[in-house]
């Protein structure tokens, strides 16, 4: 079956332009909607990469449902390069600041990765998280600082408070294989 073009409602057309504006102006909820819209062809042509590059630019700035999103495109076969270690990443930087369904996400993801692609994940997480923005970057390094120091008290409770709470230790605990 063919599809045709459906003529845009005035609504849909306002709808993109207040995205367009919101995402100029560095609103991560407008970035967030342009990019669904550009994902699904919602009042502008379908274009995964630029999905991609408006997901990107909220999750950077913290926005855990874009992160969410930017790790789901990078598992599903939607004209994009599927990569498994990337995904994976995101899932662990969103649960870093809290996303629970990212953590559960991880660890599915986690299962199905071997050790190599499992160091190179938590490798680009913990780039990714010395890239986002400050606020979310001295929420992420205090979690895990009290996660060390729980850790180091020997204190369970507290450190799988912590962990619940998406400290994961990244870059405090070496990397596999390091003492």
């Amino acid at each position: 079956a063919v599809r045709t073009a459906r003529r845009l409602q005035p609504a849909e057309l306002e709808a993109i332009d207040r995205y367009r504006a919101g995402a100029e102006a560095g609103r991560d909820f407008a970035r967030y909607n342009l990019a669904l819209s550009h994902l699904h062809g919602r009042g502008v042509p379908r274009n995964p990469v630029a999905a991609v590059e408006q997901f990107r630019r909220a999750a950077i700035n913290g926005h855990a449902p874009a992160m969410l999103r930017l790790a789901e495109l990078y598992l599903a076969d939607n004209g994009l390069p599927r990569d498994m270690v990337e995904a994976q990443a995101w899932y662990r930087v969103a649960g870093a600041i809290g996303s629970a369904a990212a953590r559960q996400a991880a660890a599915l993801v986690e299962a199905q990765l071997d050790l190599e692609q499992r160091a190179a994940a938590r490798k680009r997480a913990i780039a990714l998280q010395s890239s986002l923005a400050p606020s979310r970057q001295a929420d992420w390094q205090e979690k895990n600082e009290a996660l060390l120091a729980a850790i180091k008290r020997g204190d369970r409770t507290e450190s799988a408070r912590l962990l619940d709470q998406g400290a994961d230790g990244a870059g405090f605990i070496g990397e596999p294989g390091q003492g």
